[in-house]
């Protein structure tokens, strides 16, 4: 509970009731379980039965591509080309949550917001009903004034549905081929907002960082009969300050009853200190009126593509991007899940701990979106982020107006975070609906007009990024013949970006998918990668392909920023499911305390560093002569001059020097240089370990290691 100084916020969050029911008429009249809110249905107590047992239309026509599916097996009545959205396998079509709440003193205005919740929601205050939605990303909110009980306790009722199938095929309620559950829930905040008029329904913020100023734009609606002058105003603080720093002009106008009104006001803040990943300084927007008032966080940085340079640039300089992959709603699936993403502790780890040890500055929020908790934490983090709509295929089905309009409010929800840089629509998708009907529509609605990258159809802006999703290095060993791929490749090739992409393009690239290893938590292949590992490690142990595999995904991203092709290099993926069924995994030993596989910590947290080492060395094997010229590859993302030494070890597998060689390195910001260092070769024939490591004058030391198996001539 807290106050701004006209508005008054009640969370709703913790413990509330639960029922289901088959029918979306049967209200409970009795509750007979417990859930937290935010959180999923999954974890009521006592638990539901099957609870997010379904299988979308995507799911059952991959598991066909792969013949795992027959039309008419598994029980199934229909023919899966006639299903719409998919089949359920739980005995029930509803959840209805249930809380009370005191709604303090009397004011003219009182709203329900439901952040997040799938899959639709309608909504109750004291018995009487008060709107649906169907939006399964995107805020729900409820004008309740005329049912709320003052100073007195007020029952509130919310139902969602138990799975996507109780939504109209016109609804787009997220599509995803390698989700096997859906799991239903209220995962995001619910708030009762009291107010009088008018009230401030939303604010988007949009700066500009040459001209050190923050422009807004606030919708004003006045719920009330009569007419009524209002004074708008504004003033900018920077956060965790009380201090304000300027102000805005005050604004005087007429409002009729009932009347909505958009506001713009630019103000100019005097040596603005910018957003970026290494310093995220954020300020506040403060916004009154005589009925209600509204802080809004912001922060002041501009990101963009430029096709000319195929650079990102942070603030008017390249900036490269290195990261990973968070795909929360197949987290979701997971055994271990709980209420984890709610825990604030454990999100910021993941968010802000992890990253800042793995060198990573940027992730891709990837197919389906995050609680509005973690946003307001990568804004703190000085992470930037790819936000992903719910998309991975089209359906014909959809309402283009339903999708259009999910897409403004979802960039609407999003757009004040300094964190997100980069709005996808979708994930490996071809649309030409998508891309010529719905997209040139909905960005116009981000007045930062930030960078889209679109799945697989071609750029709209004549800036903006494409993604590479480059698995043709293992492709070949799942049996994918797209390929003539060997690990010796590496040293011959360059990097380019793959046709797994919008294609033909020459804009930026952003390769933030590629690898085809993933392994499950336990060190044994997911669905996708059995062959794979077949081919490469038949024999292995688990912790065994644990260390190949990460030892070969810091190859691979080595390679691919040190020939500098790529805008970002974003590794798939950092957090998802783990269980039998799942296509992908992630890098944790212990989801719960987030601890990484050691393997994994410590090849990628070499290969994501600001100052790169790329020992470009991937033979096979070596004739023994007396000596050998190895080239390092160096690259520096930051803006300063990096200069030292490079080392090149030749070790035994256990690690005891045998011969090495040394270089001076000096690398101006931004830069990239190959260096050739020629030691002495061992006499002996056998396996050896090669290690490059170069030593900053300033900073921690990075390496590069790979194979050597050195054979008789």
């Amino acid at each position: 509970f807290f106050s701004y100084a006209q508005r008054t916020v009640i969370n709703l969050s913790g413990t509330w009731s639960i029922e289901e029911s088959v029918k979306s008429d049967q209200m409970p009249r009795k509750y007979t379980h417990t859930v937290l809110v935010p959180g999923l249905v999954k974890n009521a107590v006592p638990a539901f039965m099957l609870a997010d047992k379904y299988q979308s239309r995507e799911y059952l026509l991959s598991l066909r591509q792969r013949k795992e599916l027959t039309d008419l097996n598994h029980g199934m009545t229909d023919h899966i080309d006639t299903i719409k959205c998919g089949r359920n396998l739980q005995p029930r079509n509803y959840y209805w949550y249930r809380t009370t709440f005191n709604a303090g003193k009397p004011q003219e205005v009182a709203l329900l917001k439901i952040n997040k919740a799938q899959f639709g929601v309608a909504a109750w205050i004291n018995g009487k009903k008060v709107g649906e939605y169907t939006g399964c990303f995107t805020p729900a909110v409820f004008q309740v004034t005329k049912h709320v009980l003052w100073n007195a306790p007020n029952e509130v009722v919310i139902r969602i549905g138990a799975h996507p199938g109780v939504l109209p095929p016109t609804v787009p309620a997220g599509t995803d081929c390698e989700k096997t559950m859906w799991t239903a829930g209220i995962y995001d905040e619910v708030y009762f907002i009291a107010c009088n008029n008018p009230c401030i329904e939303y604010v988007q913020t949009f700066t500009d960082y040459l001209k050190g100023t923050v422009s807004y734009e606030t919708k004003l609606h006045h719920y009330g009969a009569g007419k009524k002058i209002v004074t708008l105003t504004s003033s900018v603080c920077k956060w965790k300050s009380n201090e304000v720093a300027e102000r805005g002009l005050p604004q005087t106008f007429l409002m009729a009853g009932g009347e909505t009104k958009l506001i713009r006001e630019t103000i100019r803040i005097d040596n603005p200190l910018l957003w970026t990943p290494e310093t995220p300084v954020l300020y506040v927007l403060n916004l009154s009126t005589e009925g209600d008032s509204l802080a809004t966080r912001f922060g002041i940085r501009d990101f963009r593509f430029d096709t000319r340079t195929k650079k990102a640039l942070l603030n008017g300089q390249i900036y490269y991007l290195r990261g990973t992959n968070i795909t929360l709603h197949r987290f979701f699936e997971d055994s271990l899940c709980g209420y984890l993403p709610w825990t604030d502790s454990w999100v910021r780890k993941l968010l802000i701990d992890i990253p800042k040890e793995m060198g990573w500055n940027s992730m891709r929020f990837c197919i389906g979106p995050v609680p509005q908790r973690w946003l307001d934490i990568a804004d703190e983090a000085g992470l930037l982020i790819q936000n992903e709509f719910f998309i991975w295929g089209y359906r014909d089905t959809w309402d283009k107006e339903i999708l259009k309009s999910q897409l403004k409010e979802w960039i609407i929800d999003n757009c004040n975070h300094p964190s997100i840089g980069i709005w996808n629509l979708c994930n490996e998708t071809r649309s030409d609906v998508l891309a010529y009907e719905v997209l040139p529509e909905v960005r116009k609605t981000d007045l930062s007009n930030r960078p889209w990258s679109n799945g697989y159809f071609l750029p709209y802006d004549e800036n903006d990024p494409v993604d590479d999703h480059h698995y043709f290095f293992y492709w070949p060993l799942s049996g994918d013949a797209r390929s003539d791929w060997k690990y010796s490749n590496y040293e011959q090739w360059t990097g380019e970006k793959s046709t797994n992409s919008p294609h033909p393009t020459a804009h930026a690239v952003i390769l933030n998918e590629y690898g085809w290893l993933w392994l499950r938590r336990n060190g044994f292949p997911t669905l996708l990668t059995r062959q794979a590992f077949q081919t490469l490690a038949p024999n292995a142990a688990p912790e065994q392909r644990i260390e190949l595999t990460a030892s070969l995904l810091a190859t691979e991203t080595e390679y691919f920023r040190a020939h500098r092709n790529y805008a970002g290099v974003m590794h798939f993926t950092y957090l998802t499911c783990d269980h039998e069924n799942a296509f992908t995994c992630d890098l944790f030993k212990n989801v719960t305390t987030l601890e990484l596989h050691e393997p994994y910590k410590r090849y990628l947290s070499e290969a994501f560093q600001p100052l790169g080492i790329y020992l470009n060395f991937t033979r096979d094997s070596l004739a023994m002569t007396p000596s050998w010229t190895f080239d390092i590859m160096m690259v520096n993302d930051k803006y300063t001059v990096e200069s030292g030494q490079i080392e090149l070890l030749i070790m035994t597998r256990d690690g005891k020097p045998v011969e090495k060689g040394k270089t001076s390195f000096s690398l101006s910001g931004l830069s990239a240089h190959t260096y050739r260092i020629s030691v002495p070769l061992p006499r002996q024939a056998d396996h050896y370990i090669l290690q490059a490591t170069a030593y900053p004058r300033q900073g921690r030391p990075v390496s590069s290691r790979k194979p050597l198996r050195l054979v008789n001539p």
